[in-house]
């Protein structure tokens, strides 16, 4: 199997560099009055309850690279999502030949060696796919964290403080599991610019940085980037010729491996 090109699908699905535990980290904020605390947090709420009305799919063309102290590399190809957890990824040559195939529902994965006719097949839960996937990430809710939304669940806001020297506040948030994140919030055009996920004992699991949003309601942000402290790993991904009101039925996720193809399942 090319662990290289299911590294970046595991990137691409996880938005994570085979991530450990990094050290605690706070931004730096301004205190706001209660009547500002308010204001923004009625506009957090307003942009959760409005992503129940976004559409569901989108595809574009990807770049995607990463480095870290032992792997560099870049891949590009064609994306196509589906809410909650549909993502399909097709790797390209220089000359535009597919070379990976790549499905997930966020429960199993396909990977497709074109070069090789074989393909491999396994859950995201195995042995072989948790290699490269993060702590306190649900790949049920891969869609959301791909397009800079918060996945549905019941949240806990905490604490509202500016951040220092701007004019986005980081608004602390806890889910019905006790997990804290923080969130850089515009309540302006109503977007999410930065997402940072602990672990219970205050380590980054995940962080993620979003830019270039459309001026659209809904609008996805079009180029997002992942960096892990204690690695000193980032992933940047570029999204380009998107789509983002395309409808995408679960078919659409489903790759015809030829039959002549080996198939071998992996743990």
């Amino acid at each position: 199997m090319n662990r290289s090109v299911l590294r970046v699908f595991a990137f691409i699905l996880f938005f994570s560099l085979v991530v450990t535990g990094g050290c605690a980290y706070l931004p730096q904020t301004s205190f706001i009055s209660e009547e500002e605390n308010q204001a923004v947090r009625s506009r957090f709420k307003k942009m959760i309850a409005a992503q129940k009305d976004c559409h569901c799919c989108f595809d574009g063309v990807v770049k995607a690279r990463f480095e870290n102290f032992f792997y560099t590399g870049a891949i590009s190809g064609y994306l196509q999502a589906r809410s909650p957890s549909f993502l399909k990824f097709m790797a390209l040559s220089p000359l535009g030949q597919p070379l990976i195939i790549l499905t997930s529902d966020g429960k199993i994965f396909n990977y497709v060696d074109v070069a090789k006719q074989t393909e491999y097949f396994g859950t995201v839960s195995g042995v072989t796919f948790q290699k490269y996937a993060p702590l306190g990430f649900s790949p049920e809710f891969s869609y959301y964290w791909l397009t800079g939304k918060l996945h549905p669940g019941e949240v806990s806001l905490a604490l509202t403080s500016r951040e220092k020297n701007g004019k986005r506040y980081w608004l602390e948030l806890y889910s019905d599991d006790g997990r804290k994140s923080l969130v850089l919030f515009d309540p302006t055009d109503m977007h999410i610019y930065h997402h940072i996920v602990y672990n219970k004992e205050g380590e980054v699991l995940l962080e993620m940085l979003y830019d270039h949003y459309g001026p659209e309601d809904c609008a996805m942000p079009q180029s997002v980037t992942v960096t892990t402290l204690s690695l000193n790993s980032t992933l940047h991904l570029e999204i380009s010729d998107l789509v983002d009101n395309v409808t995408l039925s679960r078919r659409d996720f489903i790759y015809a491996v030829p039959a002549s193809f080996h198939r071998e399942v992996v743990e």
